[in-house]
C-alpha cells in the first residue's frame, strides 16, 4: 500500500507537466486561429475596398426606369443613395471629340461621383448647364485647367462648356487616348435630345420659329433662358408661358397620383 501511495507525487508531477503542455498548445492554437481569421478578414476588406474603388459602391442597376419609378426608389428607406446614369458614344463609333481627341460623354446626378463612386478628385460637380467635368487623364492629355472653356464637337454640332472639375473616369473607358466627359443630368438630356432629333423638329412641336432658328444658328448656346426649350427671343413672355406649363404639369401630376386615368385627364384644345 505504501508503495502505491509513493506513486502519487510522481504522477502529479508528470500530469502537471502534461497540463502545462496542453494549456500551451491550446493558447498557441487559439492565437494561430485568431491570426488566420484576422488575415482573412483583412484580405476581404482590402478586396472590397478595391472593388468599390474600381467598380463603384452599388448593388443594382435598373434599365430605363420611368420617372415615377425613379421617384419611388429615391423615397425608399432601405436605399441609401441612387443616381440616374446614361452615356453617348460608348463604342466610339460616332464623331464626338474634345480638342481633337475622341470622347465618351455621360450624364448623371451628384451621387454617382461622390457616393456611388468616389471619383471627384478636383473641383466640383457640374451644376450649370454649360459646365462639364472631365476625367483625370484628359487633364494631362489636353493640358487643361478648371475654369477653362472647351468645345465639344458632336454629330449635331459644337457645344461650348466650362470645366468645373476633374475626376475618376465614370465613362468606363480604358483607352488612355480617350477623353471622358461628365455632364449633370439635365444638361446631358438636352445634349442627348439634340443628338436624337433634327433641330427642325421644334417647329412640329410648336416651338416659336425664332427660337428654333436661334438654336440652330447658335448650336444650342447663347440662349436667354431655358425651360421647355431654349429661348432666343421674347424672353419675358416665354418665361410666363413656362410658368403656366409648370403649373399645369403639377396639377396633372397631382390628379394622376389621386387615381385619375388618362382619358379623364385628356382635354381637347
Amino acid at each position: 500500500m505504501k508503495s502505491y501511495l509513493s506513486l502519487i507525487p510522481i504522477s502529479a508531477k508528470v500530469r502537471k507537466r502534461q497540463n502545462r503542455m496542453t494549456m500551451l498548445c491550446i493558447i498557441i492554437s487559439v492565437l494561430l486561429v485568431t491570426m488566420i481569421f484576422s488575415m482573412a478578414d483583412m484580405a476581404i476588406r482590402m478586396e472590397k475596398t478595391r472593388v468599390i474603388k474600381e467598380h463603384g459602391n452599388w448593388h443594382i442597376m435598373l434599365k430605363e426606369p420611368s420617372e415615377q419609378q425613379i421617384e419611388q426608389i429615391a423615397q425608399r428607406t432601405d436605399v441609401m443613395t441612387s443616381s440616374r446614369y446614361d452615356g453617348l458614344n460608348f463604342d466610339l463609333s460616332e464623331d464626338y471629340t474634345i480638342n481633337g481627341k475622341s470622347c465618351v460623354i455621360v450624364g448623371g446626378d451628384n451621387a454617382i461621383l461622390t457616393e456611388i463612386y468616389d471619383n471627384l478628385t478636383e473641383g466640383r460637380y457640374p451644376t450649370k448647364e454649360d459646365e462639364i467635368l472631365l476625367s483625370n487623364r484628359s487633364k494631362e492629355l489636353l493640358s487643361l485647367k478648371i475654369g477653362e472653356a472647351i468645345t465639344v464637337h458632336t454629330p449635331a454640332g459644337d457645344f461650348g462648356y466650362t470645366i468645373s472639375g476633374f475626376g475618376g473616369d465614370v465613362t468606363i473607358t480604358t483607352d488612355a487616348d480617350i477623353v471622358g466627359a461628365f455632364l449633370n443630368w439635365d444638361s446631358f438630356q438636352s445634349l442627348a435630345k439634340a443628338e436624337g432629333f433634327p433641330h427642325e423638329i421644334g417647329v412640329f412641336l410648336d416651338y416659336p420659329l425664332e427660337d428654333v432658328v436661334g438654336f440652330i444658328e447658335n448650336a444650342g448656346q447663347n440662349y436667354k433662358c431655358s425651360g421647355c426649350w431654349k429661348v432666343y427671343c421674347n424672353e419675358c413672355e416665354t418665361r410666363k408661358l413656362f410658368a403656366k406649363y409648370k403649373k399645369c404639369r403639377e396639377v396633372y401630376r397631382r390628379l394622376w397620383k389621386q387615381g385619375r386615368d388618362i382619358r379623364t385627364l385628356t382635354v381637347a384644345s
